[in-house]
């Protein structure tokens, strides 16, 4: 079944969002296990232990090489005195695992205006220009800031947390290259703290390649990308996380705006009672190497996620799309609005699931001949397994003819999802003949 395809991704994915255990906690565990798993061991195999938390810890932590160097050559000068002394041993273990975490390293950086330019030292409270170095920079105070060329990296960044907060990007290469969780957000904070960033002309915004980019995280958040710019990552999207459900006065209302290229590894719509929208339109592009998952947490009664596929050029492909909604949850929805050309169909490379969704396609600037279909859903062949999964509960057709003579059509044999347009019955067909007869009867005599 379909199921096996996600299950493993989607529970990953979800414990990394909803599972952070503060470093202090770590530190507890990690002493308790150590002193269960050191009982009868030998100094050597306890610094082995130790050495590989601090190593894990390091990793975990997108520290930048040099302090890390320094550290662990003073940490290396550490062991040779005090593991040497047994009393002495546990304050080692403590003092290195602390010094280990990364909340030791990073520091809050907030943005202050200045000339508004986002790498002028004077703009932000360290007053130095951002760096990769483990700092945290934020966004808010609704203040404006703009990043209009070079190559730059930082670790993070957060645009919009307890207060409104505005990044453009013009132009450039900004790479948010931390790796953990909140690596990069939009919209974090509570309450009115809405987030955007926008960004255009040739501008390429990277981030990195862990569970770790929130666009609306608990307030609302906009992430636009213009006809020639570029998001680049490898990493997870979250888009509408966290809603009423969860705390009051919460939003967590997030909008993927594409007019450009976008591309990531997983992105989840509408989690945890959040509300999520991703649009796609003009020549814009979004490829997911791994799923497009709208349908995580449905059962919570006030979330929402809406994919919009706008024109016939615009381009949306995923590994596969579970998007199944239950009988009595509210329903994913998708909207595919036609110009000239038709429609663009939602790509993927392995199946989709699209049961008790809700499908609305405008066909107000497209005239779909009768007995002819426009592919909405784009699966590959079959083979052990099907590729098309569930049925639409909702079809609404807007323009044309009236809605009663659209239907959806499950190509199984092809892996497609289609809307279809019904051929008029003989007899239809004949009143139709007869209609058009009388009526040019009566033109003709009224001529006379």
């Amino acid at each position: 079944m379909i199921q096996r395809h996600f299950d493993e991704v989607s529970f990953r994915t979800r414990v990394q969002s909803t599972q952070r255990v503060p470093d202090s906690s770590l530190l507890a565990v990690f002493i308790s296990n150590l002193v269960a798993a050191g009982s009868g061991k030998s100094l050597g195999q306890l610094e082995f232990l130790l050495r590989a938390v601090f190593r894990a810890r390091i990793a975990a932590s997108g520290l930048s090489a040099r302090p890390v160097a320094a550290f662990r050559n003073s940490l290396s000068r550490f062991w040779e005195r005090v593991m040497k002394n047994p009393v002495t041993t546990c304050f080692g273990i403590l003092v290195a695992v602390v010094a280990a975490s990364p909340n030791c390293w990073a520091a809050d950086v907030n943005f202050l205006a200045g000339d508004g330019n986002f790498t002028t030292p004077a703009s932000w409270s360290d007053n130095a220009v951002p760096s990769d170095d483990g700092d945290i920079y934020f966004i808010q105070d609704s203040l404006t800031s703009t990043f209009s060329g070079g190559i730059h990296s930082v670790t993070k960044l957060v645009v919009s947390d307890g207060s409104p907060g505005t990044l453009n990007i013009t132009g450039g290469q900004l790479t948010v290259a931390g790796l953990g969780n909140d690596t990069f957000a939009i919209g974090r904070g509570c309450c009115g703290a809405d987030g955007l960033v926008d960004v255009s002309g040739t501008a390429i915004l990277r981030t990195g390649s862990a569970d770790s980019s929130f666009v609306g995280q608990r307030d609302k958040g906009v992430l636009h990308i213009g006809p020639n710019a570029q998001v680049i990552g490898t990493d997870v999207w979250r888009v509408g996380q966290f809603g009423p459900v969860i705390d009051a006065g919460l939003e967590g209302n997030g909008f993927i705006d594409v007019e450009g290229s976008f591309s990531a590894r997983l992105m989840f719509l509408g989690v945890d009672d959040g509300t999520g929208r991703l649009r796609v339109r003009g020549n814009g592009s979004v490829v997911l190497t791994d799923n497009l998952q709208p349908g995580v947490n449905t059962g919570f009664p006030t979330r929402s996620a809406l994919i919009e596929m706008i024109g016939s050029d615009a381009f949306l492909s995923a590994r596969a799309l579970e998007s199944a909604n239950g009988a009595a949850e509210v329903k994913n929805q998708y909207l595919f609005d036609a110009d000239a050309g038709g429609v663009s169909p939602i790509t993927l490379t392995v199946a989709v699931n699209i049961d008790n969704n809700k499908v609305t396609v405008d066909l107000t600037d497209y005239a779909l001949a009768a007995g002819t279909s426009i592919k909405l859903f784009d699966a590959p062949l079959p083979g052990e397994f099907p590729t098309v999964y569930g049925t639409i509960a909702e079809l609404s057709v807007l323009g044309g003819v009236s809605p009663s003579n659209y239907y959806v059509t499950y190509d199984y044999a092809n892996g497609d999802i289609l809307l279809t347009r019904t051929v008029p019955e003989p007899s239809t067909m004949l009143l139709l003949g007869l209609g058009l007869s009388l009526a040019m009867i009566a033109k003709r005599r009224a001529h006379r």
